[in-house]
């Protein structure tokens, strides 16, 4: 529970009003630039991997540990669809708290929904 609230509160910086131009701006930049988008994908598959392995490493399993991968990319895939939901609210013209508010449910939906299929899955002590 501490973990997930420490989680959600990560969005508190969405409510600061000089974000919203930064954050549509970007969103812009990236729609409009097919380069910027494949180098965003290589960049999100880079921190997969190195999820994965930082996974697979504390359980002491192979770097190819299918699990620890699978857990990875779920993770990551939440992280990508929580950042294309917020460009796109912005977009929107949504900002401050209420950017915040809705940025936070879909957080709490979305690792909720990971947290039913990875329940079992811990970190083991060496």
């Amino acid at each position: 529970v501490a973990k997930s609230k420490a989680r959600l509160s990560a969005y508190e910086n969405l409510a600061a009003q000089e974000r919203t131009p930064v954050i549509a701006r970007a969103a812009t930049l990236i729609g409009a630039s097919s380069a910027l988008q494949v180098r965003e994908r290589e960049v999100v598959a880079g921190y997969t991997r190195l999820l994965a392995i930082a996974l697979a490493e504390e359980r002491g399993a192979a770097d190819d540990d299918v699990e620890a991968w699978t857990v990875a990319s779920g993770l990551m895939g939440a992280h990508r669809a929580l950042v294309a939901y917020v460009r796109n609210r912005v977009l929107a013209g949504r900002s401050g708290r209420r950017l915040v508010a809705d940025a936070r449910a879909h957080a709490a939906r979305a690792f909720a929904r990971l947290e039913v299929g990875m329940a079992d899955y811990a970190i083991t002590n060496k």
